[in-house]
């Protein structure tokens, strides 16, 4: 079990979460999340905007979270709404609390601001 504390006034809370997977998993991708890929997913991340984004090859498709269903038009090239963001093949993608998301390929990362929603170059 992974202890989580929050402090309150004076006051300090722990619980603890489990620390495994829910019951009846893993199960195939396509039997909770709408109109995603199917398989191989190299990396998915949610966005501030309410979408979560899940990459496959070249390809991208958006994901409305409210809705619990890809979004029509999808999938994309990586190309045509990541401009600066490796096209193709990543390994994973966060989003961090400074206002920037990280993507990963192999051993390099690029930087992507999320308010200008563009590549950054140092």
């Amino acid at each position: 079990m992974r202890p989580t504390s929050s402090k309150a006034a004076s006051t300090s809370v722990t619980t603890s979460l489990p620390n495994r997977a829910d019951e009846g998993h893993p199960k195939a991708i396509s039997s909770g999340w709408a109109g995603v890929f199917e398989s191989n997913l190299d990396a998915a991340v949610v966005w501030s905007n309410g979408k979560a984004y899940f990459f496959n090859g070249d390809q991208y498709i958006r994901y409305d979270i409210a809705a619990d269903r890809a979004d029509e038009g999808y999938p994309k090239a990586i190309s045509s709404g990541w401009a600066g963001v490796f096209e193709s093949d990543l390994d994973a993608a966060v989003v961090w609390p400074n206002g920037k998301a990280y993507f990963f390929k192999g051993d390099q990362y690029i930087r992507y601001d999320i308010a200008t929603d563009q590549a950054e170059s140092d």
